[in-house]
């Protein structure tokens, strides 16, 4: 644990005001030597100093911390994890550029590993299960997804903390902090992001207009014309060598709040009250049942097995290929269907390497499963909490943290071009690039090539236009429930995607539905209704 430090009166009232207001390192890389300016100046300058010029620093340090809220004396060390679906080839950079920054404001050194997703998912648990430390990490899939990672008791409740070190935080967040929350207690704290995720069908531009089926795209309006797009593209001689559609886990027309059979706007779209796992389906009536189990459900899983009959569908069960967008970017690829926010067909544009056209299915709205798919979470194995939230907090209002975090290091890996981050020429793979939406703050983020310099402003006035949930802060505590949700995890696991990409039969589905009920997933179920109309009861 940190050692306490106790500062003057006038410091300690300094910290209330503000109160009120409100893995380690990868390998090196030629990318390591190019530090931004003001590093190198700030290297240059600790070059020629003295012991007593080194105190001074030391002190002055001492002194933005405790301004910041920071009551440590000894620097604190925290180990932060996130992914990406690719991890960059070089972090170092980044790390250093980044604690340039903590060391001098909050008195703290992150350690920043960034993991792809597959290892991501692996190793979190087993680093839970090991006590390793991990004193912060964002929310992933699967077993690494906040509501799994909640039920599993592997998250720590940090609403102290918060009000000691984390003002910017809750006057950032707002209501969407109660995403994270169950009752007080405070177990995740979302993105500032635009989290309004509606879904998508993406496809390839260059193989629509070589086709004339660009109008015919952009005007769709249902699954069956989708794909008839498809069937196209497969009697093509020019495009029969991409794969037609991709299902990966996480894409798809079965999501977590929704199914899709046909018609994008007969959509069922349905509050899942925050959880991941896709068993949770709330009606309008308020009533709790399985999604699995719901006519919606069975007929998108009929859908995909047309489609998997008449050749459309590839699937990557394990994502060795990377992401769809790595597949499009591969010239191995025409189209997927994937959840996205605001921007989505420039940012996937980005994200694939061309140009790509973007037709919503349907929309999507602020609530708690949106809010907690991306989150920063202190776990139980954490060993420096209070630095966790302080450097959440620093970040979270930081505009050169956000953008290091994203992009990487200015000049380097990236540069800004009228207000417009892009890849600088002839580095157009740089050793680090990531997403902006697993940043702390995304509305810091530079906008990437393609957007308009005004993005983020634009962005953020349709965060706060969208519809709410009028679930917004109900969250189910299932710590009594960690065996059933494992076995439930475990099942949805062997049959998920089986389903999702159209190889199950009616009768395997059937077969999905009974396993889930003999693992008890009806106790979950009821056990949400039961906390639901609790809550309900109380506002």
């Amino acid at each position: 644990m940190l050692k306490k430090k106790f500062f003057s009166l006038t410091a300690l009232a300094l910290c209330g005001g503000l109160m009120l207001g409100a893995c380690g390192n990868s390998e090196n890389s030629s990318a390591q030597t190019q530090a931004p300016a003001s590093e190198a100046e700030g290297a240059e300058s600790s070059a020629g100093s003295d012991t007593t010029a080194g105190s001074e620093a030391s002190d002055s340090s001492l002194e933005n911390a405790a301004q910041s809220g920071v009551d440590w004396e000894d620097m604190a060390e925290i180990e932060l994890y996130y992914y990406a679906f690719v991890a960059p080839q070089d972090v170092q950079h980044v790390e250093d550029a980044v604690n340039a920054i903590t060391e001098k404001e909050i008195n703290t050194h992150v350690n920043i590993s960034v993991l792809d997703i597959n290892s991501y998912i692996q190793q979190v648990g087993l680093m839970m299960s090991g006590n390793e430390q991990v004193d912060l990490m964002l929310t992933g899939f699967a077993s690494a997804s906040y509501s799994s990672m909640l039920a599993q008791n592997q998250l720590m409740d940090i609403s102290d903390l918060l009000e000691q070190y984390g003002p910017n935080i809750t006057a950032t967040l707002g209501d969407m902090l109660k995403a994270g929350m169950v009752g007080d207690a405070v177990y995740g704290v979302p993105c500032y992001r635009n989290v309004v995720s509606s879904n998508y069908v993406f496809m390839r531009k260059d193989v629509l207009e070589d086709l004339g089926l660009l109008e015919k795209a952009r005007n769709m309006t249902s699954l069956d014309e989708f794909a008839e797009i498809l069937q196209a593209v497969m009697d093509s001689d020019k495009w029969n060598y991409l794969y037609p559609y991709m299902y990966m886990q996480g894409s798809g027309v079965m999501q977590p709040n929704a199914n899709v059979s046909n018609v994008f706007a007969d959509a069922d779209t349905f509050d899942t009250l925050g959880d991941t796992l896709g068993i949770v389906r709330l009606d309008e009536s308020g009533k709790v049942s399985l999604n699995m189990a719901s006519e919606s459900y069975s007929q998108a899983a009929a859908k995909m097995r047309e489609w998997d009959e008449a050749g459309y569908i590839y699937y990557d069960m394990s994502g060795s290929g990377g992401s769809c967008e790595d597949y499009v970017k591969q010239d191995a690829l025409f189209s997927f269907i994937s959840p996205a926010e605001f921007g989505a067909e420039t940012a996937k544009s980005a994200a694939a390497g061309m140009d790509m056209v973007a037709v919503k299915i349907y929309d999507g709205e602020v609530n708690s499963e949106a809010c907690t798919k991306f989150a920063y979470c202190v776990p139980t194995t954490a060993k420096e909490p209070e630095a966790a939230v302080a450097f959440l907090n620093l970040a979270i209002t930081n505009e050169e943290i956000n953008n290091l975090l994203a992009w990487g290091v200015e000049g380097t890996d990236y540069e800004v071009v009228d207000g417009v981050a892009k890849y600088i020429e002839g580095n157009e793979e740089p050793s680090y690039h990531l997403f902006d939406y697993s940043v702390p703050n995304q509305f810091l983020v530079y906008p990437w090539d393609g957007d308009p310099a005004d993005f983020r402003e634009q962005s953020e006035a349709d965060l706060k236009a969208a519809p709410v949930s009028a679930y917004l802060g109900f969250s189910c505590d299932l710590t009594d429930f960690v065996n059933e949700t494992a076995a439930v995890s475990n099942v949805i696991e062997e049959y998920r995607d089986q389903i999702g990409s159209g190889q199950a039969s009616e009768e395997v589905l059937q077969e999905y539905i009974d396993k889930l009920n003999s693992v008890n997933v009806q106790t979950i179920l009821d056990e949400y209704q039961r906390q639901l109309d609790e809550w309900l009861a109380a506002q």
